[in-house]
Protein backbone atom coordinates (compact mmCIF):
# COMPACT_ATOMS: atom_id res chain seq x y z
CA UNK A 1 0.00 0.00 0.00
CA UNK A 2 1.42 3.54 -0.62
CA UNK A 3 0.40 6.61 1.12
CA UNK A 4 0.25 10.24 -0.04
CA UNK A 5 0.73 13.48 1.61
CA UNK A 6 -0.12 16.83 0.85
CA UNK A 7 0.38 20.14 2.61
CA UNK A 8 -2.67 23.07 2.97
CA UNK A 9 -0.82 24.97 0.63
CA UNK A 10 -0.40 21.91 -2.11
CA UNK A 11 -4.52 22.03 -1.71
CA UNK A 12 -4.50 25.80 -1.92
CA UNK A 13 -2.39 26.14 -5.65
CA UNK A 14 -4.57 23.23 -6.60
CA UNK A 15 -7.79 24.83 -6.25
CA UNK A 16 -5.87 28.25 -7.65
CA UNK A 17 -5.66 30.48 -4.93
CA UNK A 18 -2.96 32.46 -4.18
CA UNK A 19 0.07 30.85 -2.09
CA UNK A 20 2.65 33.08 0.07
CA UNK A 21 5.57 30.54 -0.16
CA UNK A 22 6.95 29.28 -3.04
CA UNK A 23 6.30 25.18 -3.48
CA UNK A 24 9.25 23.20 -3.16
CA UNK A 25 9.27 21.57 -6.22
CA UNK A 26 11.34 21.16 -8.41
CA UNK A 27 13.98 20.37 -5.44
CA UNK A 28 16.78 21.70 -7.58
CA UNK A 29 17.90 23.80 -10.42
CA UNK A 30 17.98 23.23 -13.89
CA UNK A 31 21.36 21.28 -14.35
CA UNK A 32 19.99 18.70 -11.41
CA UNK A 33 16.69 17.82 -13.68
CA UNK A 34 19.08 17.60 -16.68
CA UNK A 35 20.54 14.75 -15.21
CA UNK A 36 17.58 12.94 -13.85
CA UNK A 37 15.94 12.81 -17.18
CA UNK A 38 19.37 11.74 -18.87
CA UNK A 39 18.72 8.98 -16.09
CA UNK A 40 15.27 7.98 -16.48
CA UNK A 41 15.51 7.73 -19.88
CA UNK A 42 18.27 5.12 -19.11
CA UNK A 43 16.41 3.04 -17.02
CA UNK A 44 13.66 2.95 -19.37
CA UNK A 45 11.41 5.77 -18.88
CA UNK A 46 9.70 6.37 -22.52
CA UNK A 47 8.86 10.15 -21.81
CA UNK A 48 11.62 12.73 -19.97
CA UNK A 49 8.86 15.02 -19.60
CA UNK A 50 6.95 12.45 -17.63
CA UNK A 51 9.65 13.72 -14.95
CA UNK A 52 8.08 17.37 -15.24
CA UNK A 53 4.20 16.19 -15.43
CA UNK A 54 4.37 13.70 -12.79
CA UNK A 55 7.05 14.68 -10.03
CA UNK A 56 8.08 18.23 -10.26
CA UNK A 57 4.60 18.82 -9.72
CA UNK A 58 1.64 19.31 -7.59
CA UNK A 59 1.72 16.00 -4.47
CA UNK A 60 -2.12 16.30 -5.23
CA UNK A 61 -1.36 15.82 -9.42
CA UNK A 62 0.90 13.04 -8.41
CA UNK A 63 -1.20 11.25 -6.49
CA UNK A 64 -4.35 11.38 -9.29
CA UNK A 65 -2.00 10.15 -11.74
CA UNK A 66 -0.96 7.40 -9.50
CA UNK A 67 -4.06 5.92 -9.47
CA UNK A 68 -5.15 6.61 -12.64
CA UNK A 69 -2.30 3.97 -13.43
CA UNK A 70 -0.59 2.45 -10.36
CA UNK A 71 2.14 0.60 -11.62
CA UNK A 72 4.64 0.58 -8.94
CA UNK A 73 7.34 -0.23 -11.65
CA UNK A 74 6.53 2.89 -13.26
CA UNK A 75 6.24 5.31 -10.60
CA UNK A 76 9.84 3.57 -8.97
CA UNK A 77 11.63 4.56 -12.33
CA UNK A 78 10.26 8.27 -11.79
CA UNK A 79 11.35 8.26 -8.08
CA UNK A 80 14.70 6.93 -9.38
CA UNK A 81 14.95 9.78 -12.12
CA UNK A 82 13.57 12.70 -9.27
CA UNK A 83 16.70 10.96 -6.94
CA UNK A 84 19.49 11.01 -9.73
CA UNK A 85 19.19 14.80 -10.01
CA UNK A 86 20.36 15.21 -5.65
CA UNK A 87 23.69 13.53 -6.88
CA UNK A 88 24.75 16.75 -9.12
CA UNK A 89 23.84 18.61 -5.23
CA UNK A 90 26.48 19.67 -3.23
CA UNK A 91 27.16 16.60 -1.30
CA UNK A 92 29.32 13.66 0.83
CA UNK A 93 29.73 10.57 -0.23
CA UNK A 94 31.54 7.55 0.51
CA UNK A 95 31.43 4.17 -1.08
CA UNK A 96 31.57 0.24 1.46
CA UNK A 97 30.49 -3.21 0.60
CA UNK A 98 27.33 -5.01 1.99
CA UNK A 99 28.85 -5.51 5.56
CA UNK A 100 29.98 -2.47 6.42
CA UNK A 101 27.45 -0.22 4.67
CA UNK A 102 25.63 -0.12 7.67
CA UNK A 103 27.58 2.97 9.13
CA UNK A 104 28.10 4.55 6.27
CA UNK A 105 24.20 5.08 6.14
CA UNK A 106 23.89 5.83 9.91
CA UNK A 107 26.69 8.42 9.70
CA UNK A 108 24.80 10.05 6.88
CA UNK A 109 20.99 10.25 8.90
CA UNK A 110 22.70 11.66 11.67
CA UNK A 111 24.35 14.38 9.38
CA UNK A 112 28.07 12.63 10.96
CA UNK A 113 31.18 12.61 8.97
CA UNK A 114 31.18 9.72 6.87
CA UNK A 115 33.56 6.40 7.13
CA UNK A 116 36.45 6.30 4.63
CA UNK A 117 35.19 4.90 1.78
CA UNK A 118 36.42 0.73 0.56
CA UNK A 119 35.37 -1.42 -2.30
CA UNK A 120 32.25 -2.71 -2.16
CA UNK A 121 29.89 -1.66 -4.88
CA UNK A 122 27.82 0.67 -2.66
CA UNK A 123 27.71 4.34 -3.30
CA UNK A 124 26.14 6.33 0.17
CA UNK A 125 25.81 10.22 -0.63
CA UNK A 126 24.12 12.43 1.53
CA UNK A 127 22.82 15.78 -0.18
CA UNK A 128 20.27 18.81 0.77
CA UNK A 129 18.05 19.59 -1.55
CA UNK A 130 17.31 23.70 -2.17
CA UNK A 131 14.56 23.22 0.34
CA UNK A 132 17.50 22.26 2.54
CA UNK A 133 15.86 18.65 3.20
CA UNK A 134 18.89 16.08 3.38
CA UNK A 135 18.49 13.36 1.82
CA UNK A 136 20.49 10.02 2.40
CA UNK A 137 20.75 8.37 -1.31
CA UNK A 138 21.66 4.54 -1.76
CA UNK A 139 23.39 3.58 -5.12
CA UNK A 140 24.01 -0.59 -5.02
CA UNK A 141 25.73 -1.11 -7.83
CA UNK A 142 27.48 -4.22 -7.46
CA UNK A 143 24.88 -5.22 -10.72
CA UNK A 144 25.98 -2.89 -12.76
CA UNK A 145 23.86 -3.28 -15.27
CA UNK A 146 20.65 -2.44 -13.05
CA UNK A 147 21.82 -0.74 -9.79
CA UNK A 148 19.48 -1.01 -7.16
CA UNK A 149 18.30 2.78 -5.52
CA UNK A 150 17.08 3.17 -1.38
CA UNK A 151 16.79 6.55 -0.11
CA UNK A 152 15.71 7.71 3.10
CA UNK A 153 14.93 11.34 4.33
CA UNK A 154 15.18 12.96 6.88
CA UNK A 155 13.65 15.65 9.02
CA UNK A 156 14.70 17.64 12.02
CA UNK A 157 12.37 16.87 14.52
CA UNK A 158 14.31 18.42 17.93
CA UNK A 159 12.47 21.14 19.37
CA UNK A 160 14.86 24.10 18.89
CA UNK A 161 14.33 23.12 15.16
CA UNK A 162 10.56 22.98 14.57
CA UNK A 163 8.94 26.42 14.97
CA UNK A 164 5.82 27.45 13.29
CA UNK A 165 6.93 30.70 12.66
CA UNK A 166 10.15 29.52 11.11
CA UNK A 167 9.81 29.34 7.11
CA UNK A 168 12.89 27.47 6.56
CA UNK A 169 11.28 24.40 9.29
CA UNK A 170 8.09 24.72 6.84
CA UNK A 171 9.94 23.94 3.81
CA UNK A 172 11.99 21.40 5.22
CA UNK A 173 9.11 19.36 6.30
CA UNK A 174 6.95 20.31 3.08
CA UNK A 175 9.81 19.13 1.27
CA UNK A 176 9.92 16.01 3.52
CA UNK A 177 6.49 14.69 2.83
CA UNK A 178 6.99 15.77 -1.17
CA UNK A 179 9.82 13.25 -0.86
CA UNK A 180 8.48 10.58 0.73
CA UNK A 181 5.65 10.24 -2.21
CA UNK A 182 8.34 9.39 -3.79
CA UNK A 183 10.81 6.99 -2.49
CA UNK A 184 8.13 4.63 -1.14
CA UNK A 185 8.26 3.46 -4.77
CA UNK A 186 11.69 2.34 -4.45
CA UNK A 187 10.96 -1.09 -2.73
CA UNK A 188 9.41 -2.54 -6.33
CA UNK A 189 13.03 -3.86 -7.64
CA UNK A 190 14.48 -4.48 -4.30
CA UNK A 191 15.23 -1.02 -2.97
CA UNK A 192 13.83 1.15 -0.10
CA UNK A 193 12.58 4.24 0.43
CA UNK A 194 11.14 6.11 4.23
CA UNK A 195 10.60 9.27 5.92
CA UNK A 196 12.59 9.48 9.65
CA UNK A 197 12.48 11.85 12.16
CA UNK A 198 15.83 12.61 13.88
CA UNK A 199 14.52 12.15 16.89
CA UNK A 200 13.87 8.12 15.97
CA UNK A 201 16.76 7.61 13.55
CA UNK A 202 18.04 5.62 16.31
CA UNK A 203 15.31 3.17 15.74
CA UNK A 204 16.32 1.93 12.26
CA UNK A 205 18.34 -0.87 11.56
CA UNK A 206 20.53 -0.56 8.80
CA UNK A 207 21.38 -4.12 8.25
CA UNK A 208 17.56 -4.67 7.87
CA UNK A 209 17.89 -2.52 4.81
CA UNK A 210 18.04 -4.79 1.29
CA UNK A 211 21.51 -3.52 0.54
CA UNK A 212 22.93 -4.52 3.86
CA UNK A 213 21.27 -8.17 2.95
CA UNK A 214 18.77 -7.44 4.81
CA UNK A 215 14.86 -8.36 4.31
CA UNK A 216 14.29 -4.49 3.42
CA UNK A 217 12.34 -2.32 5.39
CA UNK A 218 9.00 -3.51 4.14
CA UNK A 219 9.00 -6.73 5.17
CA UNK A 220 11.08 -6.50 8.18
CA UNK A 221 8.08 -3.94 9.23
CA UNK A 222 5.23 -5.98 8.33
CA UNK A 223 6.46 -8.75 10.51
CA UNK A 224 6.11 -6.66 13.87
CA UNK A 225 3.03 -7.00 15.76
CA UNK A 226 0.75 -4.56 16.38
CA UNK A 227 0.39 -3.76 20.16
CA UNK A 228 -3.00 -4.73 21.68
CA UNK A 229 -4.14 -0.95 21.50
CA UNK A 230 -3.30 -0.03 18.43
CA UNK A 231 -4.58 -3.21 17.04
CA UNK A 232 -8.16 -2.54 18.39
CA UNK A 233 -8.05 0.91 17.57
CA UNK A 234 -8.33 -0.09 14.04
CA UNK A 235 -10.57 -3.01 14.58
CA UNK A 236 -8.14 -6.10 13.75
CA UNK A 237 -8.96 -8.30 17.37
CA UNK A 238 -11.22 -11.31 16.38
CA UNK A 239 -12.47 -13.97 18.59
CA UNK A 240 -10.12 -16.77 18.49
CA UNK A 241 -11.04 -19.35 15.36
CA UNK A 242 -10.30 -23.02 15.89
CA UNK A 243 -7.18 -23.39 13.84
CA UNK A 244 -7.85 -25.54 11.29
CA UNK A 245 -6.91 -29.24 10.33
CA UNK A 246 -3.66 -29.64 8.45
CA UNK A 247 -2.29 -32.41 6.14
CA UNK A 248 0.69 -33.97 6.86
CA UNK A 249 3.96 -31.70 5.47
CA UNK A 250 6.60 -32.42 7.96
CA UNK A 251 5.39 -30.05 10.71
CA UNK A 252 5.66 -30.96 14.42
CA UNK A 253 3.58 -30.66 17.31
CA UNK A 254 3.69 -27.28 18.04
CA UNK A 255 5.37 -26.69 21.72
CA UNK A 256 7.69 -29.76 19.52
CA UNK A 257 7.92 -26.88 16.57
CA UNK A 258 8.57 -23.68 19.58
CA UNK A 259 11.71 -25.70 20.75
CA UNK A 260 13.02 -26.72 17.03
CA UNK A 261 12.32 -23.39 15.83
CA UNK A 262 14.09 -21.82 18.62
CA UNK A 263 17.23 -23.92 18.29
CA UNK A 264 17.08 -22.87 14.31
CA UNK A 265 17.41 -19.25 15.65
CA UNK A 266 20.31 -19.61 17.71
CA UNK A 267 22.09 -21.42 15.12
CA UNK A 268 21.82 -19.26 12.42
CA UNK A 269 24.36 -17.87 10.75
CA UNK A 270 25.41 -14.34 13.20
CA UNK A 271 27.22 -12.39 10.02
CA UNK A 272 23.80 -12.21 7.93
CA UNK A 273 20.69 -9.86 10.04
CA UNK A 274 18.53 -10.63 6.75
CA UNK A 275 18.38 -14.38 8.33
CA UNK A 276 16.94 -14.07 11.72
CA UNK A 277 14.35 -11.38 10.48
CA UNK A 278 13.40 -14.29 7.35
CA UNK A 279 13.44 -16.93 9.82
CA UNK A 280 11.10 -15.00 12.34
CA UNK A 281 8.51 -14.68 9.55
CA UNK A 282 8.90 -18.05 8.60
CA UNK A 283 7.51 -18.77 12.28
CA UNK A 284 4.44 -16.75 11.58
CA UNK A 285 3.54 -18.04 8.43
CA UNK A 286 3.62 -21.67 9.83
CA UNK A 287 6.74 -23.03 7.22
CA UNK A 288 7.51 -26.79 7.80
CA UNK A 289 10.29 -26.93 9.63
CA UNK A 290 13.97 -26.60 7.43
CA UNK A 291 16.87 -28.75 7.39
CA UNK A 292 19.78 -26.78 9.35
CA UNK A 293 23.32 -27.30 7.67
CA UNK A 294 22.27 -29.30 4.49
CA UNK A 295 25.14 -29.99 1.99
CA UNK A 296 24.73 -30.81 -1.37
CA UNK A 297 27.02 -33.28 -3.54
CA UNK A 298 29.74 -34.65 -3.05
CA UNK A 299 31.48 -30.82 -2.56
CA UNK A 300 29.10 -30.77 0.26
CA UNK A 301 27.58 -27.17 -1.30
CA UNK A 302 25.91 -25.66 2.34
CA UNK A 303 22.63 -24.44 2.69
CA UNK A 304 22.29 -22.65 5.97
CA UNK A 305 18.52 -23.44 5.52
CA UNK A 306 17.06 -26.44 3.20
CA UNK A 307 13.82 -28.35 2.64
CA UNK A 308 15.48 -30.88 0.73
CA UNK A 309 12.15 -33.02 -0.26
CA UNK A 310 10.81 -30.04 -2.50
CA UNK A 311 14.75 -28.44 -3.32
CA UNK A 312 14.30 -25.40 -1.73
CA UNK A 313 17.03 -23.29 0.00
CA UNK A 314 18.12 -20.04 1.72
CA UNK A 315 22.30 -19.37 1.28
CA UNK A 316 24.22 -17.27 3.06
CA UNK A 317 24.95 -14.77 0.26
CA UNK A 318 28.03 -12.67 -0.72
CA UNK A 319 28.05 -11.18 -4.23
CA UNK A 320 32.17 -10.91 -4.14
CA UNK A 321 32.87 -14.92 -3.29
CA UNK A 322 33.79 -17.17 -6.19
CA UNK A 323 33.17 -20.25 -3.98
CA UNK A 324 29.32 -18.86 -3.33
CA UNK A 325 28.93 -18.32 -7.10
CA UNK A 326 30.22 -21.95 -8.01
CA UNK A 327 27.95 -23.10 -5.06
CA UNK A 328 24.37 -21.35 -6.87
CA UNK A 329 25.90 -22.84 -9.91
CA UNK A 330 25.94 -26.17 -8.23
CA UNK A 331 22.18 -25.77 -6.62
CA UNK A 332 20.91 -24.58 -10.01
CA UNK A 333 22.36 -27.45 -12.02
CA UNK A 334 20.48 -30.03 -9.22
CA UNK A 335 17.22 -28.38 -9.89
CA UNK A 336 16.99 -26.33 -6.78
CA UNK A 337 15.48 -23.03 -6.01
CA UNK A 338 18.09 -21.42 -3.43
CA UNK A 339 18.44 -18.17 -2.71
CA UNK A 340 19.69 -15.59 -0.18
CA UNK A 341 17.39 -14.33 2.73
CA UNK A 342 17.64 -10.91 0.93
CA UNK A 343 16.82 -12.84 -2.56
CA UNK A 344 13.81 -14.28 -0.68
CA UNK A 345 10.54 -12.87 -0.07
CA UNK A 346 8.83 -14.41 2.96
CA UNK A 347 5.34 -14.93 0.08
CA UNK A 348 7.57 -16.32 -2.19
CA UNK A 349 8.95 -18.82 0.03
CA UNK A 350 5.47 -19.61 1.55
CA UNK A 351 4.15 -20.15 -1.98
CA UNK A 352 6.99 -22.09 -3.54
CA UNK A 353 7.35 -24.70 -0.29
CA UNK A 354 2.91 -24.85 -0.45
CA UNK A 355 3.03 -25.21 -4.50
CA UNK A 356 5.97 -27.92 -3.65
CA UNK A 357 4.21 -29.79 -1.05
CA UNK A 358 0.94 -29.69 -2.69
CA UNK A 359 2.98 -31.25 -5.94
CA UNK A 360 4.44 -33.93 -3.94
CA UNK A 361 0.97 -35.10 -2.30
CA UNK A 362 -0.61 -35.45 -5.65
CA UNK A 363 1.77 -37.75 -7.60
CA UNK A 364 1.72 -40.33 -4.37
Amino acid sequence: MYVFAVTWDDVQRWCGNDVKADPVWPPYQENAKRAGRQLYQQIGGTDPDDLNTYVWTNPIDTLLAYLANPDADVWRRRAVGALAGMLTRPATKTTAASHNVGAAISAALYGAALPTATTGGITVVRAPDTNGCPLTLIVDARDARQPTWSALAVIDDRPESVRDDDPDHQRRWAAWLYWGNLVQFLDAAGGDGAQLALSTVDTLEPAELAVSEGTGLVLARRAQDLDAETATWLGLVREAEPEPEVADTGVVDKSEADERWSEVLSLLFPGESALESLVRAMIAHGIPLPEQGYELGDAGWQAELAWPSRRIAVLLGDAFDQEAEDRDRAYAAAGWDARTARQWSIDELVEKITASAETSGASR
